[in-house]
């Protein structure tokens, strides 16, 4: 027969070493969950910064666009002012020479 003493111990050594792995179960969790989180936060501030270098090559585009639009209007209105100053300039060249009396 078994020693009751024994099986005493045996008992509450079974309920301690239960207990540790219990423990250990519960901080193996949290520290998943931890990792969750934190990668989930990771995701979050990598998806923001995806999303503000997103805004700025659009802001980009669009500014590059305004630029090029705005030399455009500039060349055309360029090119008006020549053909002003060579109707002019023809006009002038055109015109009889008056005398003066």
């Amino acid at each position: 027969e078994a020693d009751p003493q024994l099986v005493a111990a045996n008992a509450v050594v079974a309920q301690e070493n239960a207990a540790k792995e219990e423990d250990t179960e519960a901080k193996a969790e949290a520290a998943l969950e931890e990792e969750r989180h934190a990668a989930a936060k990771q995701a979050e501030i990598e998806a923001r910064e995806a999303e503000r270098e997103l805004e700025l090559e659009l802001a980009a585009q669009a500014k590059a666009r305004e630029i090029e639009s705005a030399e455009a209007d500039a060349a055309a209105a360029s090119k008006k002012l020549a053909d002003a100053a060579d109707a002019d300039a023809d006009d002038i060249t055109d015109r009889p020479l008056q005398s003066v009396s």
